[in-house]
């Protein structure tokens, strides 16, 4: 498999590593309702996303559980990070 030419979608959120550092990490700020789709990096990249106030609570958003805790590519970033208990409902969470 060629890295470089083949499309590999997907985020992990993991509690296993010290909060972001700024000055090391790029930090991306998110809609309620980004998904993988509307982000992208290179394959290894090591990212923080800053999730709006809130997200875990809007329903209307799509979340796509699967074995696990995965979740499809279409599902909301910040709701799958809710859904996993990483986010805060009452301030800006960074995952």
């Amino acid at each position: 498999m060629n890295l470089k030419e083949t499309k590999i979608r997907g985020v992990v959120c993991s509690a296993n590593e010290p909060p972001p550092n700024p000055s090391n990490k790029k930090e991306i700020k998110l809609t309620c309702k980004a998904d993988i789709n509307t982000v992208s990096a290179a394959v290894g990249s090591t990212l923080a996303y800053r999730c709006p106030v809130g997200c875990g609570s809007i329903e209307s958003i799509p979340v796509y559980n699967g074995k696990g805790n995965r979740f499809s590519e279409h599902s909301s970033i910040c709701r799958s990070a809710a859904y996993m208990g990483l986010t805060k409902e009452e301030e800006e969470t960074v995952i």
